[in-house]
């Protein structure tokens, strides 16, 4: 065999090795929707106080976060960051409450909640009254 058929030859293994490498590699925003669903549970005499409904949406915030598999990395942030909003979005449509929207409003005041669950294509959570 040739030196130059064996250098083709190695260069097209390599190419295939770093193909199927590529292949089972997923990024943090990755278009395929996740099939997560987190489940949040609340009383609704919650919602009657403004500590209740902080703490609601604490909650979901940080169901936003596992249901969006969020590492904490600072650097990946902006690769997280549409996730977990579209996924509180969602948590808070479920809950239908005037005090959650305008608390979702104030931490999202460039896409409010109706023009962000409109866009939902994120895992969701299933937020719960009991």
């Amino acid at each position: 065999m040739s030196k130059r058929a064996l250098t083709i030859g190695l260069f097209f293994a390599a190419a295939g090795i770093a193909c199927a490498a590529g292949a089972t590699t997923t990024a943090p925003n990755s278009t395929e929707p996740e099939s997560s669903t987190v489940t949040v549970r609340y009383h609704k005499d919650e919602l009657a106080t403004s500590r209740g409904v902080q703490s609601l949406y604490s909650a979901i915030d940080r169901a936003a976060r596992d249901v969006c598999d969020d590492t904490g990395d600072f650097a990946l942030r902006s690769a997280f960051a549409p996730c977990e909003q579209s996924a509180i979005a969602g948590a808070v449509e479920q809950v239908d409450n005037a005090k959650l929207t305008d608390m979702y409003n104030r931490h999202y005041p460039s896409k409010r909640l109706t023009e962000a669950v409109s866009l939902r294509l994120q895992p969701t959570i299933t937020v719960v009254a009991g």
